[in-house]
């Protein structure tokens, strides 16, 4: 999902409704959950996005720290 952040993936699970799992795999130590949300509408809500991409800068930020 290149919206969030550059290798940010989306998995869409419809089981009583519509989920997102907004994730990044591209690291070797670990898969991050960047945000997990139940989406009500056709697009996904502007708010969900944006937390999703902060938490993404501040894993980027983290990750240049150490």
């Amino acid at each position: 999902m290149p919206s969030v952040g550059l290798g940010v993936k989306e998995i869409r699970v419809r089981v009583g409704g519509a989920f997102r799992i907004l994730y990044v795999a591209k690291f070797t130590e670990a898969v991050y959950v960047l945000h997990a949300f139940q989406k009500k509408d056709q697009k996904a809500p502007k708010a969900e996005l944006d937390m999703a991409r902060t938490r993404f800068r501040e894993l980027i930020r983290e990750r240049k720290l150490r």
